[in-house]
């Protein structure tokens, strides 16, 4: 087994064949498994399936000004807005493109974390207010492409309220216990060429 430490993310790899007989998952340092490995360090596709990025140091869920949907439709999770001025109501994120995939859990700042459904509706709505993570500001009413975000529910997404506990790692879960850990999140079973579709199972 090589282990390589990057920051504080440690990657484990298994160096015999046995390795591919198994998913790469992402433990922290309490061996909570977070979920599967997506495209980065510490972009993570939880076992209901919901997309959510780690900050390595402090595993707490971010927000990100660009954040990515397995569609590839891009949202701001920088600020939640509202259509009323005082941030009360129904939040909702800034998004771009169509067919958004959704199924995604951001952190907002001190009011914790969110999630967005898996394919949330779309719509042009006029915004009068909105919170940076911080603090809440009045806006003059504008239209903006935007989808609702919901306060997470570690049932629907599979990601707790709590921070994780750096370091995190990466190690390779056997294809028996994957399936059982993550069969809520799977749509079908896996082709295991790594493209997988299961992130549109749960709402």
């Amino acid at each position: 087994m090589i282990k390589l430490t990057i920051g504080c993310v440690c990657l484990y790899f298994v160096t015999s064949s046995l390795a591919l007989a198994g998913v790469s998952g992402i433990y922290d340092a309490n061996n909570v498994l977070l979920g599967e490995y997506a495209e980065s360090l510490t972009v993570i596709h939880s076992v209901r399936g919901y997309r959510f990025s780690v900050d390595g140091a402090s595993g707490s869920v971010t927000s990100s000004s660009a954040a990515v949907d397995i569609a590839g439709v891009t949202y701001d999770f920088t600020a939640l807005l509202f259509s009323s001025n005082n941030c009360t109501g129904q939040a909702y994120v800034t998004t771009g493109g169509s067919g958004q995939a959704g199924g995604m859990v951001f952190g907002a700042g001190s009011r914790g974390l969110y999630y967005l459904a898996k394919t949330p509706t779309a719509s042009i709505s006029a915004m009068g207010s909105s919170f940076n993570g911080n603090a809440c500001g009045a806006n003059s009413p504008a239209n903006y492409d935007v989808v609702p975000a919901i306060p997470n529910d570690p049932v629907t997404t599979g990601v707790p309220n709590t921070p994780f506990t750096p370091p995190l790692r990466l190690e390779m879960v056997p294809l028996s216990q994957f399936f059982e850990l993550f069969r809520n999140g799977f749509e079908s079973s896996s082709s295991g060429n790594g493209q997988r579709n299961w992130w549109r199972t749960t709402s």
